[in-house]
């Protein structure tokens, strides 16, 4: 009991327990209303109500007035009945009921509470129709109208409901929002019209060396990190490299084809190994706008013994006009300060050329403007300065009506009738008659359609339980390509067999082969593993030196590059946790101390088997994850815990009560993490969360802010002045490839990253904690099914879609739950097909 219950309470509470009709330790294998509430009464009320409501929960008003439809009691029962199962409550120290009597108020629960949810779905439905998130919309637009004109960072950012922006609690609409869906629109529709004569489509090649020779001023014959050779000018990287192509800008902007002549180069004998750099590409002015990294490549070794000439790299780039290319080296090393570019013996790239090809277009008019205005012809009204081009209509309102008619039906997902595209015909129609040309006034109609609610929202219209066929069309493309449906996903709708569940398994697969799935690869890792926050915070660069943007993108790429091989190749959800095999290139490689037995070479990955000894595999050692659950200087295990809780174990813990306070780490070293949270635990409202953060908080502390491994923490510079680190605090000196790194650890606080789980098991680190985690391969599958139906349905997962979830996650069993095999499974789920 505790110590704050008051006589009153007391009294109240023997009062509740008295009235129950049968004793609440009854054997009993069916349970009464009034026996739940005689056990909340008898076993939650001492520290749960009015006078003391520990964590924030109250339990007296439910035990005097039991109603799961109510829904201010809902949850709370929710929460009686999660605990109850879970034995978290009542805990340990505390008068419990007996296992008979628990199991059957736990069976009753359940029952009612599936009851009274099920009958709000079939009143409300189980999803309600949703906006488009920024980034749906922006593909969706770009797919419909064939541009490549970026519209999300025009819109603001969507909210955040059950983990993810997709859910219908996380998209409100405004008038201000469809001020800006306005503005967006009549960009999109604009840029979709090209009424000029087709670009040039040109070739040029650019040399370093040739406009150092036309130039006396250029930078080349005067910065300290050029090396004028017979071929080539030899770079060497810094923060400071005016190494643009200043012979080159781009006359139109556009798709281009790059192709670079360059060679890892070394003074004083032959380079052996890659050199990789940077490729940025933008104005050559920095008050024309900035320049954009377009990409990391690597220039190889050249033995001109071997090799008649360089091996040339060609790839593809969009370039604004006026645009041209800059040319960095990375990670050589070479400090222009000490020494000079004849003197270093730090690889560089020797650039001998660059060829530019472009702008690269396939027809004209674009695609684009035929979407616009069809087959009609463009001609050329007026003369001299007064001469525009425009298109001709003879039939200008019937050739609307046609357009808009064929654009609204692409943009609504479905048929539609005249009564749907007569308004946007009126709008043009008001237009024409007040003077505007066919080329002035149907712009309007598009602009419109892009803004109308039935292309803006998805969903199902009020009843029906479940989806349509083309509402089901726009669920999965939207769920798996993140924009409208394709021809072959409207057919099936148009004759019905979408509904199939086969049919929508089926789907699942030929989608997720398309390269067009990358986008959901990507989004979903975003939100589910929380990538969208990798750059939330940046890495001290005192603590941590050797973080750089080659491995800033090398961490995403190995997590997005994992989770594709894992829908590929239909991997086991035990792979969540723990695998013994990584995506990894040179880089990633030497970040996990790798690179002895992998021996890797280069930017590119490959997919490697880890040594047995390794603790990475799977997603919790992946150097993402660590620098997402940390800030830029230290770990929190709380946090680090409760990440793994949810995004991993689908059990999120609740927030805690507004009056603890936050446990942060001494970032002298002089306390423990754990010695703090030792302390926080003795507060038994915190200890009931915190006996399930804890562990898995502790077993990622193997792990820093940005994924090294380590067994002692980091510590500030100036920590080895502290009298109270006196003796304990040492300067580590090492290298990463060229670079020399230093930093200072504290050897008197070692990082301790074993534990004990809930239920007993004990690890001794934190490769025994994921084994520990993998063996429970049906819970991964659970929680990870969870987050696709959440993902895919703009919908959380209510207290009757339970059953569902279990019933895909045996479907997929047989597959050791493959992640495609699971994905398949809840499309074809009623809670996918249900409105």
């Amino acid at each position: 009991m505790h110590p704050q219950m008051t006589a009153t309470r007391r009294v109240a509470a023997f009062a509740i327990a008295l009235a129950s009709t049968i004793s609440c330790a009854a054997d009993d294998a069916a349970y009464t209303r009034s026996q739940v509430q005689g056990l909340l009464g008898r076993y939650c009320v001492d520290c749960h109500s009015a006078d003391y409501a520990e964590a924030g929960f109250r339990a007296d008003d439910l035990a005097e007035s039991y109603d799961p439809a109510d829904a201010g009691q809902f949850a709370r029962l929710v929460k009686a009945h999660d605990r109850l199962a879970s034995g978290e409550m009542p805990p340990s120290d505390a008068d419990a009921p007996n296992p008979k009597a628990r199991e059957a108020a736990i069976a009753l629960l359940d029952r009612e509470l599936t009851v009274a949810d099920r009958e709000r779905q079939l009143a409300d439905g189980r999803t309600r129709r949703r906006r488009l998130t920024r980034t749906e919309y922006e593909q969706t637009v770009q797919d419909l109208l064939k541009i490549d004109m970026p519209l999300a960072s025009s819109l603001p950012g969507d909210a955040v409901a059950h983990g993810f922006d997709k859910t219908a609690d996380a998209l409100g609409l405004s008038s201000v929002l469809m001020r800006q869906y306005l503005e967006a629109a009549g960009k999109a529709v604009d840029a979709a019209i090209e009424l000029g004569d087709r670009p040039e489509r040109t070739v040029s090649r650019h040399s370093l060396l040739e406009e150092a020779a036309a130039n006396p001023k250029s930078p080349i014959n005067k910065a300290p990190m050029f090396l004028k050779g017979e071929d080539a000018v030899v770079i060497y990287g810094s923060s400071y490299c005016p190494s643009e192509l200043r012979s080159l800008r781009t006359k139109h902007a556009g798709r281009y084809r790059i192709t670079i002549s360059a060679y890892a180069y070394r003074n004083g004998g032959q380079a052996t190994e890659p050199v990789a750099y940077q490729l940025f590409g933008g104005p050559l002015s920095p008050k024309s706008g900035s320049s954009k990294l377009i990409g990391f490549y690597e220039a190889q070794p050249f033995d001109p013994s071997t090799d008649a000439t360089p091996h040339p790299l060609t790839i593809e780039a969009d370039l604004p006009e006026r645009a041209t290319l800059k040319l960095v080296p990375w990670d050589s090393g070479h400090d222009i300060y000490k020494t000079p570019a004849t003197e270093t013996t730090e690889p560089g790239v020797a650039l001998q050329w660059v060829e530019v090809e472009g702008p690269l277009i396939d027809e004209w008019p674009p695609a684009s403007q035929r979407v616009v205005f069809g087959d009609l012809p463009i001609q050329t009204v007026g003369q001299g300065r007064d001469a525009e081009r425009e298109v001709v209509s003879m039939s200008p309102r019937a050739d609307a009506a046609r357009l808009l008619g064929r654009f609204a039906e692409r943009a609504f997902r479905r048929p539609v009738g005249r009564e749907n595209v007569q308004p946007f015909v009126d709008l043009v129609n008001d237009k024409l008659d007040a003077g505007a040309s066919f080329t002035e006034a149907l712009p309007i109609g598009y602009q419109a359609i892009l803004c109308d609610p039935l292309f803006l929202t998805v969903g199902c219209d009020a009843g029906r339980e479940e989806l349509s066929c083309y509402a089901l069309a726009s669920r999965m493309s939207l769920f798996l390509w993140g924009t409208g449906p394709d021809d072959e996903l409207l057919t099936l709708a148009t004759d019905g067999s979408l509904c199939q569940p086969d049919v929508l398994r089926q789907q699942a697969r030929r989608m997720l082969a398309d390269e067009r799935s990358d986008r959901f690869v990507r989004d979903f890792a975003s939100q589910w593993l929380d990538l969208a926050w990798l750059d939330a915070a940046m890495p001290d660069p005192e603590l941590f030196p050797e973080f750089d943007q080659l491995l800033r993108d090398s961490m995403e790429k190995e997590t997005l590059l994992t989770l594709a091989y894992m829908f590929d190749e239909n991997r086991p959800a035990r792979e969540i946790a723990d695998a013994d095999w990584a995506f990894l290139n040179e880089r990633m490689a030497i970040h996990y101390g790798l690179q002895d037995e992998l021996d890797l070479r280069g930017i590119e990955f490959e997919r490697v088997r880890l040594p047995s000894d390794s603790l990475r595999g799977g997603f919790l050692t992946q150097a993402t994850i660590s620098k997402v659950t940390a800030n830029g200087t230290h770990t929190t295990p709380v946090y680090r815990g409760f990440w793994v809780l949810d995004a991993i174990l689908g059990q999120p813990t609740p927030p805690p009560p507004p009056n603890i306070p936050a446990v942060e780490p001494d970032v002298r070293g002089a306390t423990t993490i754990r010695e703090m949270l030792a302390a926080h635990r003795a507060d038994s409202a915190c200890a009931v969360c915190h006996d399930k953060l804890d562990p898995a908080g502790f077993a990622m502390e193997a792990l820093d802010v940005i994924g090294t491994e380590r067994k002692n923490y980091r510590m500030p510079r100036q920590a080895g002045n502290d009298k109270a680190l006196k003796g304990v605090v040492r300067k580590v000196e090492t290298a990463v490839g060229n670079r020399e790194i230093r930093y200072f650890e504290n050897l008197g606080q070692p990082v301790a990253s074993d534990g004990v789980l809930p239920d007993g098991r004990e690890f001794a680190d934190l490769k025994e904690f994921k084994r520990l985690l993998a063996e429970d391969d049906r819970q991964l599958a659970r929680a990870f099914a969870e987050k696709l139906v959440v993902y895919g349905t703009g919908e959380g997962v209510s207290f009757c879609d339970r059953d569902a979830i279990e019933e895909i996650v045996s479907r997929a069993e047989a597959s050791e739950y493959g992640l495609a095999s699971l994905l398949e499974e809840v499309v074809a789920s009623v809670l996918f097909r249900r409105r």
